[in-house]
């Protein structure tokens, strides 16, 4: 391994190791314990929806896996969010700095760390709940690990964008920013999806001139799609059927994202006094 390669290896390591002694990695774990006791229980119903019964062990298999998601999603950004002023405080960060390591060596520890140690959680907790999805219902959900590790793409996304953030924006203003971010491409999905079983519902309209592009749906197209990945990888989950495609776009638009905010991360981290 080159040098830098070593040196970035290295401190991914030690935040690996102080992301697991958090407070924060103990209560995701108790949080997930409780919810895995819960879907014991609720696996072995039934589930009606519109009056229609559907499979209970692939309902709560979706939701268990969405719930350990967006756990570790809050979690990361609130660990991301304070990660520097927590390294400039104990003088963690002027202590590396003060050695020969250039600062975007630093950063890549950092973020290789905080995302590792985070995405690892995901998919133990994800493992853990396909496990006992199988124990109790003796049936395999394929896809379960795989759509574990998408969603790590997301994962990535925050990390990225928490570091940022507090760069630029106060600790807590810059995880609102995060959970607004979230949040709105959560319901805009849930929209998106549901929009053409809307149309089909209403009664045809008349004729009408061909509709303009709105700014929303322009903001709409360039928003962060955190909410669609996450959920075209839980359709790897059960017998739902999966398109190949479905997660290029989604995909492509989280990548971007994260490249922008490690641009942006490394600009204003080398503009900032480290004392």
């Amino acid at each position: 391994m080159t040098q830098p390669g070593a040196t970035i290896a290295t401190l991914a390591w030690w935040t690996i190791r102080d992301e697991y002694r958090s407070r924060s990695t103990g209560l995701l774990l108790a949080v997930c314990a409780a919810l895995i006791v819960f879907l014991r229980s609720c696996a072995q119903g039934a589930v009606v929806v519109n009056g229609a019964a559907l499979d209970a062990a692939t309902f709560m298999a979706h939701v268990a896996f969405h719930g350990v998601a967006a756990g570790v999603l809050l979690v990361a950004a609130l660990r991301g969010m304070r990660l520097f002023h927590r390294e400039r405080d104990d003088g963690t960060c002027a202590y590396l700095l003060s050695r020969p390591l250039a600062r975007w060596h630093y950063l890549a520890g950092k973020v290789t760390g905080l995302w590792g140690a985070w995405a690892a959680s995901m998919l133990v907790l994800h493992g853990v709940l396909c496990l006992m999805s199988f124990f109790d219902t003796h049936e395999v959900l394929p896809g379960y690990l795989l759509a574990s590790l998408l969603c790590s793409v997301n994962l990535l996304l925050i990390v990225v964008a928490a570091l940022t953030l507090s760069l630029w924006l106060p600790d807590f203003v810059a995880f609102l920013a995060i959970l607004g971010v979230g949040v709105v491409s959560f319901i805009g999905h849930g929209i998106e999806a549901a929009a053409p079983l809307v149309q089909a519902a209403l009664p045809p309209a008349g004729t009408q001139g061909p509709p303009g592009v709105t700014w929303w749906q322009v903001a709409w197209v360039l928003w962060p799609k955190l909410g669609a990945l996450q959920v075209t990888a839980s359709s790897l989950i059960g017998r739902a059927s999966f398109l190949a495609g479905a997660w290029v776009l989604p995909f492509v638009n989280v990548a971007v994202y994260c490249a922008l905010f490690a641009a942006l991360c490394s600009l204003a981290f080398s503009r900032e006094d480290i004392v």
